[in-house]
């Protein structure tokens, strides 16, 4: 029984030093290429004029952001597969936080001229760890805007319940979610990456904000939206 147990951490072990390896090599490729050409044109082109400067600039920021979200993704992955993660509850003011979260993605969301509608209420309050809360917010954002194409839409909604419960509603009309994936990565009691036909940076991303929303005490869902869309719902009570 004990070998059993051991031989079962192990296997655990193996697949996440696999899943983070295969993130570092491929994910992480894509943002630290675009900081390196973008930063070369800067040095070697000094003349260039200034909206070409600030384009570089913008670029850099947002790839190093990417990249800054990947690494904590990793980090949490780590944290929850070997039930190390820690939760700090404080009182959070979700209104200000996703109001926060969304500056951080204007540039993007403007450059690619997604519309976005935003309906949040007013003085949203929860008892949870705000800095968990605001990683399951931006990798839901950041897959909405990641797999639709330009012009289309996305919306943010946020609703108060009552004390202490709210819904929180993100919906785009580009990325789908096939059945067998949503079930490996939102449904399972063990989210698991291999095997997914998604790329693995959206499939961890996923499987952290279901682990996460749940650790707080709350409920992920996923519906379709026809022709073409998604919407991820996330209940706190």
């Amino acid at each position: 029984m004990k070998e059993d147990i051991l031989q079962k951490e192990l296997d655990n072990l193996k697949e996440l030093h696999s899943d983070i390896i295969s993130i570092a090599s491929h994910e992480l490729k894509t943002p630290l290429t675009s900081i390196i050409g973008f930063t070369k044109i800067i040095k070697e082109k000094p003349n260039i004029n200034e909206e070409t400067r600030e384009k570089c600039l913008k670029t850099i920021i947002q790839q190093s952001e990417r990249m800054h979200r990947l690494i904590n993704n990793m980090i949490t992955w780590h944290q929850i597969k070997m039930k190390i993660i820690k939760i700090y509850i404080t009182q959070v003011n979700i209104s200000l936080l996703i109001k926060d979260i969304l500056k951080n993605f204007l540039n993007k969301i403007n450059k690619d001229h997604i519309k976005l509608t935003i309906h949040i209420e007013d003085d949203i309050t929860f008892s949870g760890d705000e800095e968990r809360l605001r990683e399951i917010i931006e990798n839901l954002l950041e897959n909405s805007i990641k797999h639709i194409d330009e012009g289309l839409k996305i919306e943010v909604r946020a609703e108060k319940i009552n004390k202490n419960h709210f819904n929180l509603t993100i919906s785009n009309t580009g990325f789908i979610l096939d059945e067998m994936i949503k079930e490996s990565i939102l449904n399972k009691n063990y989210p698991l990456l291999s095997g997914i036909k998604i790329d693995k940076s959206t499939a961890l991303s996923l499987a952290i904000s279901r682990s996460l929303v749940e650790l707080l005490g709350g409920k992920i869902h996923f519906e379709p939206i026809n022709p073409k869309g998604s919407k991820f719902i996330i209940e706190f009570t």
